[in-house]
């Protein structure tokens, strides 16, 4: 059959990653898995379960288990800073908190090593990560974020406890590179991510790929094929934020350029901007196979919709609409905002902004108006301190 386009929305997460066999692992009489085949806490029970990784999938497996196991044992090489699911304002989700336009705004303006100090600070204050075991020598904005609300009681309990990275196995347990062994090992849990294969594509020699680093444009568009611009993946993207509003997005994306109502860049153009990406990340991330497709939820979101010219626009909406203005740039970041205006535009986009704090919190009432306060506080002493310390800029 012919067709005249291809979207490749395989997922992100289907094609599990591990690293390479451990010494004497094949003697290990114990079961290994990895997290894509945990699927719950059933037949786990009074069993000592070893959990390779420091992920969010790590730590969900760590907590659901610290409950029915015998012992819970965490593995990780460098540990990660562990940030509540809930934010401080008035427990809304905290991908909804972080990703607001005044946030954005924040982190734009706000040097980097400001933010790292800020961020540590409060985390170290809410759970002592360097007394856990569990602080890493990276900064806090160099790595993917890890939440949890539950690991650090079971870690201040002890039904969860910090290992290092494993050395070897034996026929029961395992030695870890520290020289500790624990003798006794029923369960190990491999929550070592997942890696990009196309292998239906050209027998995978399609899109070169190198420790889950691959370079498309936009995370969607082979520069090589941009004239034909009909072949492009979905959701290989990892934003600090939601994934299907991104998808979403990219799909819109998509059907403008097929449609003729966007023309891609030259190849040429692909690949220089795709070079600035890539020593972007490499500057400001660690090198690990978790960070090679890192953007900014706000950042990524924005760079589709201007393009398309689908942007909310704000400055038209503070005179129009303040009401709605304050409330896209103080309230989360949605999809109904790209549907204010532009193609496939919805009538609907306005209230179901405007109700998105009341669906969050169906029994209460929308906060705005104190969160309002806080942030223009928060800008205010944001201003304060450029004028004092950055007099010049």
């Amino acid at each position: 059959m012919e067709f005249d386009a291809i979207l490749i929305c395989t997922g992100r997460n289907s094609k599990p990653h591990r690293p390479f066999e451990w010494r004497w692992e094949k003697k290990f009489k114990g079961r290994i898995i990895h997290a894509q085949n945990f699927k719950s806490s059933y037949g786990y029970h009074n069993k000592v379960v070893l959990i390779v990784g420091f992920g969010n999938s790590a730590v969900d497996c760590a907590s659901a288990l610290a409950g029915v196991a015998k012992q819970v044992y965490l593995s990780t090489r460098r540990g990660s800073w562990l940030l509540p699911q809930q934010s401080k304002n008035g427990g809304a989700p905290w991908d909804l908190s972080y990703n607001t336009r005044f946030s954005y705004l924040g982190r734009k303006v706000i040097p980097k090593y400001l933010r790292n100090w800020l961020w540590e600070m409060e985390l170290n204050e809410r759970f002592d990560h360097s007394a856990a075991g569990v602080q890493p020598k990276h900064r806090f904005l160099s790595a993917n974020f890890t939440f949890s609300n539950d690991l650090p009681r079971h870690l201040t309990n002890g039904r969860v406890k910090i290992k290092p990275n494993i050395l070897s196995f034996t026929d029961t347990g395992v030695e870890f590179t520290d020289q500790t062994i624990v003798e006794q090992v029923d369960e190990v849990i491999l929550c070592t991510g997942y890696k990009f294969e196309f292998p239906f594509l050209e027998e995978g020699k399609l899109i070169f790929i190198r420790e889950n680093d691959f370079h498309l444009y936009k995370h969607m568009f082979l520069p090589d094929l941009s004239e034909h611009n009909n072949l492009a993946l979905i959701g290989f993207v990892q934003p600090r934020g939601p994934i299907f509003p991104v998808v979403e997005m990219q799909s819109r994306f998509f059907f403008h350029t097929l449609s003729g109502l966007y023309k891609l860049p030259s190849p040429f153009e692909m690949k220089r901007v795709l070079e600035e990406k890539r020593c972007d990340i490499s500057l400001n991330y660690l090198k690990t196979h978790r960070h090679t497709q890192v953007e900014d939820y706000i950042e990524y979101m924005d760079d589709l919709a201007s393009a398309i010219e689908i942007q909310p626009r704000l400055q038209n909406l503070a005179f129009s609409n303040p009401k709605l203005a304050i409330k896209c740039f103080f309230g989360p970041t949605t999809s109904y905002q790209f549907r204010l205006n532009g193609t496939h535009s919805w009538q609907g986009a306005s209230q179901a902004i405007s109700h998105v704090n009341k669906r969050m919190f169906p029994n209460g009432t929308s906060n705005y108006p104190s969160v309002l306060c806080f942030y223009l506080i928060m800008l205010a002493l944001i201003y304060l301190i450029y004028a004092i310390f950055f007099p010049k800029l």
